[in-house]
């Protein structure tokens, strides 16, 4: 299980708790007790300072806490904090924008993680639940790689990290993303990992503030979206992932061609297993003098957690675990059957009895490789066989297997035909 604290990877031991045996640090129980069914995502953001991380996060807890979401997504959504600790964290920040404050700058060191579990998400058929380990630094730790390795390994341990992007605090847009960019390929590299088993969501930040940008086609889309985007729209989800694909797609072409930021975008595509773009205004306007003169209202900040999510292979993996693949395996099996034994009768009829049992085999094998693939699709897997890093070995011997167990149908059946027809 991997530790929160030091993040490393370890077995807790329970004396009167349970305690990593690297850091000493005491893990809530639920986190242990929850690892399989609400396994771990890691919510780093990387951003310069006040590129408005923390007022991000805080605008989250307000909105997985404050809003009406439990009642739009009814009746399997909630937010559940594993700790005191936690608990008081997520309402306390969820108070201070409900009371037109705002949090303060964050420090800078290795900062204690905020765990949320998070159920019934309804963007998909089965719900992705999960508990998101949120790590708050100063921006400060990522204006140098060193600084990066020492405040933010965390980093390492996310599936997608989310590249926050203020363009109203930028005086050189392109230069200042790729700069961060390179900073942050370093940091990882220099930590052991690699950006490249990881997806990049660029999140542009303080959209409030972008209206001009965005003020004419095809941009002005985006402003829609965003103008659309309050606590409300989620009560209606159908179609809500199809909208922020076309997003990202806008916004990708915005960074190109309003920001011409294609060294960034390039640099991004390479090194990151996969790229999308999101827009987020955490308190729906700018605030005066440190506080909020009118109510708080979030836009569209869930819509990077949810790409998160969405696109997180360990989730899939852990969420579905051995039972969809199990189900997947089965309909290969069944289809390698299924087709052998239909190869089998085939092979007897072209074979024209002499040669039954060759023609059999041969179709046998053939028609079985096709119900093992035909039966992965069925299962709704098929995306399997073309994700190396995701059952690679154990989908290929399943293809294998139904082949044979298909030759051996098709065999059978076509020394019996034989035996039927002599006799």
């Amino acid at each position: 299980m991997l530790c929160p604290f030091c993040l490393a990877d370890v077995q807790f031991t329970l004396e009167e708790g349970y305690f990593c045996p690297d850091c000493n640090e005491q893990v809530p129980a639920m986190y242990v007790r929850g690892y399989d069914k609400y396994p771990p995502l890691v919510v780093s953001a990387v951003g310069l300072r006040g590129h408005g991380k923390t007022v991000y996060f805080a605008s989250l807890f307000y909105i997985l806490k404050e809003s009406p979401l439990s009642a739009f997504w009814q009746p399997d959504f909630f937010a559940l904090s594993l700790s005191d600790r936690d608990l008081e964290t997520v309402h306390s920040n969820a108070r201070m924008l409900k009371d037109g404050k705002l949090p303060g700058s964050t420090p800078m060191n290795f900062p204690r993680p905020t765990m949320l579990r998070v159920a019934g998400i309804p963007m998909w058929q089965k719900h992705r639940n999960c508990t998101l380990v949120f790590y708050d630094t100063s921006g400060e730790a990522f204006e140098r790689a060193s600084e990066l390795v020492k405040y933010a390994r965390f980093a390492q341990h996310a599936q997608m990290v989310m590249l926050l992007v203020s363009l109203s605090d930028m005086q050189d847009p392109a230069h200042e993303m790729r700069t961060l960019l390179n900073t942050y390929v370093i940091g990882i590299e220099d930590l052991g990992g690699s950006t490249r088993e990881q997806d990049l969501m660029v999140v542009y930040t303080k959209a409030d503030e972008m209206v001009d940008r965005l003020s004419s086609p095809p941009w002005s889309d985006v402003r829609t979206y965003l103008a659309d985007g309050s606590v409300s729209s989620l009560a209606h989800v159908g179609g809500y992932r199809r909208q922020m694909v076309e997003i990202s797609s806008l916004l990708y072409d915005f960074t190109r061609v309003e920001l011409k930021a294609d060294e960034f975008v390039n640099s991004a595509q390479t090194n990151f297993r996969g790229v999308g773009f999101s827009i987020v205004s955490a308190l729906g306007s700018a605030p005066e003098d440190g506080r909020m003169p009118v109510e708080v209202d979030p836009l569209r900040v869930l819509d990077p957690i949810i790409w998160m999510i969405a696109r997180s292979p360990s989730l899939s993996e852990r969420r579905s675990g051995w039972t969809e693949h199990l189900n997947w395996m089965t309909f290969a099996f069944l289809g390698g059957v299924i087709y052998g034994a239909v190869g089998g009768i085939l092979g007897g009829l072209v074979g024209g009895y002499r040669n039954a049992d060759i023609w059999a085999l041969l179709l046998g094998a053939l028609l079985g490789l096709m119900g093992g693939l035909s039966g992965g699709q069925v299962a709704k897997n098929w995306k399997v066989l073309f994700e190396p890093k995701r059952w690679a070995s154990a989908s290929g011997g399943i293809l294998l297997g139904a082949a044979g167990i298909g030759s051996m149908i098709g065999g059978i059946v076509g020394f019996l035909e034989v035996l039927l027809t002599r006799g």
